[in-house]
């Protein structure tokens, strides 16, 4: 072609080059989003896990309700858990808005597989950006393709991906990775606009999470090679790629022009730090001395190579083993830390990757290292999502130079390279599967890791909530033994303990949870409950004072509700009905609050409404024993006695299956006033046989009362004698009284002198 034909041709341009070049590629591509979704193929079965999720997603109601003003508003201004992240709860809400369940006047079903979809789409977007990204970078057509089919398929990434809370994670890459694109593109035609679409795309990251505050340095990293920006940066080699036109510049000019992106990374840090600390997550030097803070961080950048190259025994939770780690141990580390260091230095301008990738991995890792602990972690998988990308880098690069040295054939190169991947893919679909629910999960990890209380803790929850309540308490018994004084484990133990009817011991390991943590609201609650269910309702109703002073909204926890009942068991009736009232208008279908206006309307002699209230509860929440019961009581007291005789057999049949169920536990029946609460109901049953012209049937249930405990006569004769004669007007309720003394003496063909004489005595005070 001659000169004057070459200057007539049109010209190409760079932009039309390459995306020429990435409609050729399309295959590579596909193949890519192909490895992706095989992977992680599981993914769509998996429901949330009982950590962060529930936090973050499940029981979030800023998440629950999806897009409304109020929600918009809060995710732009929230530093909840710990951190600012609002295109996060953006996105959260966007699964919650869109893909949720909503039935009128019924609370929203989160959809599991939407928010784990919303995951995998990013992390496949991260993974074809980052082949577009170096491909560009190097020229490197193959080794690009390599290194993004391992960050899609790597089984130390499912963390960040099958994990819904860590939607966090995948945006904050995609966006870095977006930096990174725009980076390249400034300084292969430098321009105010360009620079601030870098600096737009590390805010957006930043917002997602503040994990990327060192990728200013990566981008010095990546000055050195593939870019060769630095004046004394290796020679361009076979790779061409985007370097291969740009002029070398100082090293002080190259970091002037990151300054703002570091003063971006300062700041978001800072925040970070601040919000973190508010929240109680930042370890003090007391807690983790720094001696074992640097053990811990050198140990953890070995486990994280052998956990590269050996993907096995992955957990969501490793504890730190501070009895196992030595000064000696961090020493070796440190040891193998420097020689792999030094060995790249030494190899920088022959294998210049080999140094960037490495101090891409321990560079942007050393942030959530450990020296400056946040959680309770030793290490954990999600933490090497974007530095494993500098690691991917040294090895697929130096894998590339091993194969063109020893003239390796290209298929057979391929071959083996598949062949990784296959592998890793499996291996990663095997883990996915294990994200299915929270007993999965904490299963394996007890499998794989030892001491793990974390996982105890949350096996111990799981199966409370499952009702396997005998379970339940030896996990969070063997929790509190690998983790003693831990008051999360502390609180967790006296809650179910306190569901098995051990009421004395619940609150001491409530009241030692509480000592720790006295900001936690749904301790104060549940140590109220037990003091309730104790018979100790001034100390009841101050823990329930507490956990709303620090939670004002938890009347939908029943806390309010509970405050009244402790208030009426005082005796203070105009306070129970304040608090009452005031949790029926946040919540007119609170049980615990129906349940107590039916006990005060009762008390009142209001037994039209007392029935009204207790219907309402009994619609609210079915299968409440204690207002089955009260129910039955003020139909009693209107002459209902057919529909307060169901009533009644109800609450005891309801009562029966509750004490048996606690007796397979190992646990103990609830009692009221020393009385075991079925003989409560069985005694209110009798009366209601004994009106209904039943004398046998009666009987029958007083004789099977007198069998559970055949000392309740005596307990209701003294009952009796308080509730007709107490000084304090709120506490003395007659009709109970008398109600009692009569059932005392019911339970015996012949009953007793001093029964007789109690009867008779509470029938004198009744009648002042």
């Amino acid at each position: 072609m001659t000169a004057s034909h070459a200057m007539t041709e049109p010209a190409v341009s760079h932009d039309a080059l390459a995306a020429q070049a990435h409609v050729s590629h399309l295959p590579l591509y596909a193949a890519l989003v192909a490895i992706t979704l095989l992977a992680y193929g599981p993914v769509w079965q998996n429901e949330f896990i009982d950590l962060d999720d529930v936090t973050y997603i499940t029981e979030n109601p800023m998440v629950i309700q999806g897009f409304t003003p109020a929600s918009f508003r809060w995710a732009w201004t929230t530093n909840h858990a710990g951190y600012w992240q609002p295109l996060t709860w953006l996105s959260f809400q966007f699964d919650a808005h869109f893909f949720s369940r909503r039935e009128f006047g019924e609370e929203p079903v989160l959809s599991p597989a939407a928010f784990h979809g919303q995951n995998l789409f990013w992390h496949t977007a991260s993974v074809l950006l980052l082949f577009a990204l170096w491909n560009a970078l190097t020229g490197a057509l193959w080794p690009s393709f390599w290194l993004a089919a391992l960050f899609a398929v790597h089984p130390l990434h499912v963390e960040s991906v099958a994990w819904a809370t860590e939607r966090k994670d995948v945006l904050s890459v995609f966006f870095g990775i977006v930096a990174i694109g725009a980076y390249l593109r400034f300084v292969q035609a430098p321009s105010a606009f360009r620079y601030l679409l870098v600096l737009a795309a590390y805010v957006v990251s930043l917002m997602a999470k503040p994990m990327l505050v060192t990728l200013p340095c990566v981008l010095l990293l990546l000055d050195y090679w593939p870019l060769r920006r630095w004046k004394w940066a290796p020679g361009v080699g076979q790779e061409g790629g985007a370097s291969t036109a740009l002029p070398r510049v100082s090293a002080r000019r190259l970091i002037l022009e990151k300054v703002p992106l570091f003063a971006l990374a300062a700041v978001f840090s800072l925040v970070t730090v601040l919000a973190q600390k508010q929240i109680g997550a930042v370890s003090t030097f007391d807690d983790l001395p720094v001696s074992v803070r640097l053990t811990n961080a050198a140990t953890s950048y070995l486990l994280y190579l052998q956990k590269t190259f050996w993907p096995i025994d992955l957990a969501v939770f490793y504890p730190y083993a501070l009895e196992e780690q030595t000064a000696l141990q961090g020493l070796l580390a440190l040891s193998v830390l420097a020689m792999i260091t030094v060995g790249a230095l030494s190899q920088a301008r022959q294998c210049p990757w080999l140094i960037v990738g490495w101090l891409w991995f321990v560079g942007t890792l050393f942030p959530v290292s450990g020296v400056l602990q946040s959680g309770d972690q030793a290490l954990a998988d999600r933490f090497a999502y974007f530095p494993h990308i500098g690691l991917f880098v040294a090895v697929v690069w130096t894998a590339s130079e091993v194969v063109c040295r020893c003239g390796v054939p290209r298929l057979a190169a391929r071959v083996a390279g598949a062949l990784v991947i296959v592998a890793l893919g499996a291996v990663t679909w095997q883990q996915v599967e294990r994200w299915r629910d929270v007993p999965t999960i904490w299963q394996h990890v007890l499998q794989v890791t030892q001491k793990n209380y974390h996982a105890h803790e949350s096996l111990g929850t799981a199966c409370f909530q499952r009702g396997e309540l005998g379970q339940a308490r030896l996990h969070f018994e063997e929790a509190t033994r690998l983790r003693p004084g831990s008051p999360q484990e502390e609180l967790k133990l006296g809650m179910t303990l306190f569901a098995l009817g051990e009421v004395d011991d619940a609150i001491n390991h409530l009241e030692t949870g509480l000592e720790k943590m006295p900001r936690n609201e749904f301790g104060w609650h549940n140590v109220g409950a037990a003091y309730l269910r104790q018979g100790r309702p001034d100390k009841a109703a101050a823990a329930f004072r507490k956990a709303l002073a620090i939670q004002p909204d938890m009347s939908q926890d029943r806390a309010r509700g509970r405050l009244g009942l402790a208030f009426l068991d005082l005796g203070e009736r105009s306070q129970a009905r304040q608090e009452f009232e005031a949790a029926l208008r946040a919540h007119p279908r609170q049980p615990e609050a129906l349940h107590g206006m039916g006990r005060l309307c009762t008390l009142e002699r209001r037994l039209d409404q007392a029935v009204f209230f207790f219907e309402e509860a009994l619609k609210a929440k079915e299968n409440l024993t204690q207002v089955y019961s009260d129910y039955g009581l003020a139909l009693a007291r209107q002459g209902s006695w057919p529909e307060a005789l169901r009533a009644q057999q109800a609450a005891c049949k309801l009562q029966s299956a509750a004490d048996e169920s606690l007796k397979r536990f190992g646990g103990k029946v609830f009692l009221t006033h020393g009385v075991p609460d079925l003989v409560i109901f069985q005694c209110r049953l009798a009366q209601a046989w004994g009106q209904q012209g039943e004398p046998l049937q009666a009987q029958a249930e007083y004789e099977k009362a007198l069998k559970l405990d055949p000392s309740w006569p005596a307990r209701f004769a003294e009952r009796a004698l308080r509730l007709a004669g107490d000084p304090n007007p709120g506490k003395r309720d007659p009709e109970t009284a008398l109600e009692m003394a009569e059932q005392a003496c019911a339970a015996y063909a012949d009953p007793p002198a001093k029964l007789t004489q109690v009867r008779e005595a509470v029938r004198s005070l009744s009648t002042k």
